[in-house]
């Protein structure tokens, strides 16, 4: 049984007659599918009753239209019908609408990837994933419910060249996805080439330990998430987890299907947040496999513990995301202090924002457009007309009104904390919605932007400059492999023992391994260390390399384990690492930063982390916050005493 049964007991009245062409996209290049040249579905009759006029070529939408899709049974080309229908209006129009319909959520993909389907009987591109969606959903009629069932898909229901029509409609896709059934397209079963036969596909490669296939596995995983707790548990009487032993021998392969799955784009994208929280039961595909999103992520949280690695994933990122956003519209329905109801717009805002970290998409602007469906549905009111989409903006000039009003609004000083900048032409502080680091909002009363917003006026303490800075590198330059490990790591390593740790370690009086504890801290959280001694093996190993080229006995020792606590040094190394003249060692959150002697070191009132600033007369230019990586000023952060004596001005950011 589909999970979409579970929601809707419906059975579609059409089955195809024809015998159903099952050959999937891992056996067969879905390119070579015929485009204009269709053919007649004889087995097919349309509904009796009359259809409404064709929406396509496109009319305007009137009023609350929206454009539905349907999709022609058949073997040939994709070919679709596209209505326009009042969206308050879903309940039975005559006997020829339903009652519902499906929201796809999806991936676009490449854009310069199209194939061509037919809309009313003309050629229409879309994107070859949307294309292998539509032919999956073809393919599949009893879990669908088609083809009595109507889709609504963004590329196709909402003319894109339609600057106004996109602007208005994205206010309108809190009503499409909580009103429709959504329906998570994560993709086909992949290609995915193994040691032993690279040609082998996803689908029938098989592990030599476990003997699954991978298409056995995406199975498996599913029926697991979807029973668990009802026909097993996760964990014993001593609540200790027994994932190995309830997979057994597909464990493996089911690891490396969960992974896989977490690496979908679907877990990158900004509009996906939105359509995963909007409709409370999303069904997930990949391919022809289906379950509940809840189930999904309820499943993951106990087979993470197990394997942490998995942890790093974009999908471990966007469950958190989605669990957050999740405990907000818990909150709201609660009459407590931190409801958001009781909250100002702005602030809720902030920590939607503050909830999402990996978040792609092709036009920039949307990684504020794609969240407001949320903010308006979790506030249950209209947005300000300082939040509305405007796609007349740039990019730049949308995120610029965005900061300062939510600055302004809220003076939630988390907008700060960006791992990159790349805005041109606007102000230092302006924040870089692409790059915002996720994290509790904290809201600062004091913060407010001048009148022409170019200034942020924030109060804070000048703690002075540094001892010593060591910039960062190229990720590329200094990332090791099993093959080898770069002279350029090794000498990195070797700079910051030199320029940061050791003379860290001697003004704290502590030792070297005590100073490299922090380091340790955070790489635990992804991999599980038995012991720290590993973690002070790996790290010697990379100092002390006197030749790029690993031996025969390093390449046979070195491990996945290894290869990530390796890596972790990388990510710790392609920002700034500073030293400041009270022993604390400070990592850099921006990578596209270059510290420069005379750049000084700030706190500012309400914020628990470091910034970096550089003077320019009266002003100061923002070049990003830091994190604490060990020593005194860790405490002071949160002392009252400190902040009580340190000496507070105003600061201005230009």
């Amino acid at each position: 049984m589909s999970a979409n049964s579970l929601t809707r007991p419906y059975k579609p009245k059409y089955k195809p007659k024809h015998q159903k062409f099952k050959s999937s996209y891992i056996q067969q290049d879905i390119s070579n599918i015929t485009h204009y040249d269709v053919e007649e579905n004889k087995d097919y009759e349309p509904p009796k009753q009359p259809y409404p006029k064709p929406a396509y070529p496109y009319r305007k939408l009137e009023g609350t239209d929206i454009r539905l899709l349907r999709i022609v049974p058949g073997t040939g080309a994709i070919e679709c019908l596209l209505h326009q229908i009042p969206l308050e209006e879903r309940t039975p129009l005559g006997e020829w609408a339903p009652s519902y319909f499906n929201a796809l959520s999806y991936v676009w993909g490449d854009m310069t990837d199209k194939m061509t389907i037919l809309l009313e009987g003309e050629p229409f591109q879309v994107t070859r994933n949307l294309f292998r969606a539509l032919y999956e959903i073809r393919e599949m009629p009893d879990d669908l419910g088609f083809p009595d069932d109507y889709f609504w898909i963004d590329a196709i229901c909402i003319n894109q060249e339609d600057v106004e029509e996109r602007s208005q409609q994205i206010q309108r896709m809190t009503d499409i996805y909580r009103i429709g059934f959504t329906v998570v397209w994560l993709g086909p079963i992949h290609r995915i080439p193994t040691k032993s036969s690279p040609k082998k596909s996803l689908r029938n490669a098989r592990s030599p330990k476990s003997q699954i296939s991978y298409d056995e596995a995406i199975g498996i995983l599913f029926e697991k998430a979807r029973s668990m707790w009802m026909e097993w548990e996760p964990v014993d009487d001593n609540d200790n987890l027994i994932i190995n032993e309830t997979f057994g021998r597909a464990y493996r392969a089911v690891m490396i299907v969960m992974d896989d799955i977490l690496r979908r784009p679907w877990f990158e994208r900004i509009w996906t947040i939105q359509e995963a929280c909007l409709y409370k039961k999303p069904i997930v595909y990949v391919g022809h496999h289906s379950v509940f999103l809840d189930d999904l992520i309820e499943f993951f949280s106990y087979f993470a513990k197990k394997n942490r690695i998995l942890s790093i994933t974009p999908g471990s990122m966007r469950i958190a995301a989605i669990q957050g956003i999740n405990q907000l519209y818990i909150n709201a329905r609660r009459d407590q202090v931190d409801n958001p109801r009781r909250l100002r717009t702005v602030e809720v805002f902030s920590q939607i924002l503050m909830a999402v970290d990996v978040k792609k998409s092709t036009d920039p602007r949307d990684q504020v457009y794609g969240l407001l469906g949320i903010l308006k549905d979790i506030i249950g009111e209209e947005l300000p007309d300082e939040l509305l989409p405007n796609y007349h903006l740039s990019c730049a000039e949308t995120y610029w009104a965005y900061a300062a009003f939510l600055f302004q609004s809220a003076g939630d000083l988390k907008l700060l904390d960006c791992s990159c900048n790349e805005l041109q032409g606007v102000p230092s502080w302006v924040t870089d919605f692409r790059y915002v680091c996720r994290g509790p909002s904290a809201f600062v009363p004091s913060v407010y932007v001048s009148p022409d917003k170019r200034i942020l006026h924030l109060q804070g303490c000048i703690l002075g400059t540094f001892r010593s800075v060591l910039n960062g590198l190229n990720q590329n330059t200094i990332a090791p492999r099993r093959e080898k490990i770069p002279v350029e790591l090794t000498n990195c390593i070797k700079a910051f023992e030199e320029h940061i740790l050791e003379p860290s370690a001697s003004m704290r009086g502590i030792t070297i391994k005590e100073a490299l504890n922090n380091m340790i801290e955070n790489v635990s959280r992804y991999i599980h260390l038995e012991s720290a001694e590993l973690f002070y093996e790996v790290y010697s190993t990379l100092r002390d390399s006197r030749r790029s080229r690993r031996s025969r006995t390093a390449k046979k020792k070195w491990t996945k384990k290894i290869s990530m606590i390796e890596v972790s040094f990388v990510v710790h190394f392609i920002r700034p690492c500073l030293l400041l003249h009270d022993g604390t060692i400070l990592h850099a959150q921006r990578t596209d930063i270059e510290v420069r002697t005379g750049d000084l070191i700030c706190l500012f009132k309400g914020s628990d982390r470091p910034s970096i600033l550089r003077a320019s007369g009266e002003n100061f230019t923002f070049l990003g916050q830091c994190r604490v990586g060990g020593g005194p000023l860790e405490e002071k952060i949160l002392d009252d005493d400190f902040w009580a004596s340190a000496h507070i001005e105003e600061i201005k950011l230009i």
